[in-house]
């Protein structure tokens, strides 16, 4: 394998590799928006729970405030109820927001609206009859269960609404749990992808350069064995360029002449010739090359 062919392998095996990085990093990106959609609407789903909780809560605070009134004639009790209607409506329709995209609960929505204006209607009868006629007959219409069972119908719709959030919850949760599995996943095969990638290209760059350390170990080897064989023939052998310039004797070219490289190099050898044949030894080695 040639330096250049080398070159080309080593950048294009760490190109695949920042290529599949560049992949991954990408993926892992859209999952993690996705993951974080999720989560989302997990805490989404929290939230409407917890509202759902409240609303439940401010329902049993009216009714116990307006039995209060019922039983002691304490205007304050008025007052809590009237607070306990206001936070109620509030948080009804934080829940309905919240719950936009629900069919299914936007239609118990119907259903509250309806005991809520009932339930209302009858705690104002009740304050109405203790204020009129005291806390007897304030007592005798609490007494016909009217008031418990629109508080009962209540409670179930926000019970119903509760299983279907935990249903959801449950839908949500498993695909959080899902989509960061995926992540994992996909980051695990991309990191050992990349890897395999990164230790290929280290292994062919060493197996080239130890071929490559075989093959000028068999190199010097050659010229070793080339200069023994050439150094030890009876004949003057020397080698030059393209030129004619002669960069390497023998030992028997030093042996007769009794110079050294550095005196005949290049057309240092006309120096050994007869001067009668220099000019016509230049002239057929000239015209040869």
């Amino acid at each position: 394998m040639t330096k250049s062919v080398l070159n080309r392998t080593v950048l294009l095996a760490f190109g695949s590799a920042i290529l599949v990085l560049f992949v991954i990093g990408a993926i892992s990106y859209r999952a993690l928006g996705v993951s974080e959609e999720s989560d989302r609407w997990v805490r989404h789903t929290h939230e409407v729970l917890e509202k759902l909780q409240v609303m439940s809560s401010a329902v049993q605070a009216t009714e116990s405030s307006y039995r209060q009134f019922a039983l002691t004639g304490s205007e304050e009790y008025v007052e809590l109820f009237h607070e306990g209607v206001l936070r109620s409506e509030q948080t009804e329709t934080a829940v309905r927001d919240l719950t936009g995209d629900n069919a299914t609960q936007q239609r118990q929505f119907v259903k509250l609206d309806r005991l809520s204006y009932r339930r209302n209607d009858f705690a104002e009868t009740i304050i109405g009859l203790r204020r009129a006629k005291g806390s007897e007959a304030a007592a005798d219409a609490i007494r016909s269960g009217k008031g418990r069972q629109i508080t009962e119908e209540f409670d179930g719709i926000v019970r119903e609404m509760q299983n279907e959030e935990e249903r959801l919850l449950v839908l949500r949760n498993a695909d959080a749990s899902r989509r960061l599995d995926q992540t994992k996943i996909v980051l695990f095969i991309g990191t050992l992808l990349g890897l395999m990638i990164t230790i290929g290209a280290a292994w062919a760059v060493h197996r080239d350069f130890a071929a490559r350390a075989v093959a000028e170990i068999a190199l010097r080897e050659g010229e070793e064995r080339f200069r023994t064989l050439a150094n030890n023939i009876p004949q003057l052998a020397w080698m030059a360029d393209e030129k004619g310039y002669i960069f390497w004797y023998n030992d028997r070219w030093f042996d007769y002449t009794g110079t050294t490289l550095n005196e005949m190099a290049g057309w240092g050898w006309q120096k050994v010739h007869h001067p009668d044949h220099v000019r016509r030894v230049v002239d057929k080695i000239t015209k040869s090359f």
